[in-house]
């Protein structure tokens, strides 16, 4: 004969029910997180900053390994340490060109960039304790004061004799990422 136990029924109906629900929540989570991935599309921080830039699909290229944040503050640090990171790759460099340099006008010039890229790299350095302090008007005046220091290096490098290395270039990278960090922090200037 059947099993005569009415509970029996009962507790296999509900197994049914919460293999079902369990399936249902997992469906209804992960439609959730699939909605919400990266589906390649910018984020709200490189089309908010990138069209400010002067050279935008750098911009684009510089935050991209920033992620997906839309927390400009994160942002800022991370293109204040790259900007920083730059610069003293460029002031090194500088200094190496104008230590070797025979030609008295290009050693010149290398000290001179070599002394413009020092200041960039102090004054992001003042940019990025502005930034944890929350001063953002001053990280604002600092990070811009980059951009016309690089730029002055780029400028040196418009008369002959012309330029064998690759430090204009570098230079015009170095203003071209500070000028990242000026957008962002004029934006965080401009919330304040």
């Amino acid at each position: 004969m059947g099993d005569l136990n009415p509970n029996s029924s009962f507790n296999s109906n509900l197994g049914v029910v919460s293999s079902i629900l369990i399936f249902v929540f997992g469906l209804f989570f992960f439609s959730v997180v699939l909605l919400h991935a990266d589906t390649g599309s910018p984020n709200v921080i490189t089309t908010t900053v990138c069209p400010r830039t002067r050279n935008s699909s750098l911009c684009r290229t510089v935050l991209k390994p920033a992620g997906k944040s839309d927390a400009l503050l994160k942002v800022a640090n991370y293109t204040l340490t790259l900007a920083h990171t730059t610069a003293v790759e460029g002031l090194r460099h500088a200094q190496r060109l104008a230590a070797a340099a025979t030609n008295p006008l290009l050693k010149q010039r290398y000290s001179e960039c070599s002394r413009r890229f020092d200041f960039v790299a102090k004054s992001l350095e003042e940019a990025k304790a502005a930034l944890v302090k929350g001063g953002y008007i001053p990280l604002s005046h600092a990070t811009g004061a980059t951009v016309v220091e690089a730029d002055k290096c780029v400028k040196n490098f418009k008369k002959p004799p012309r330029e064998p290395s690759k430090l204009p270039e570098k230079a015009k990278k170095i203003g071209d990422i500070c000028d990242i960090a000026v957008s962002v922090s004029n934006i965080l200037a401009e919330d304040y």
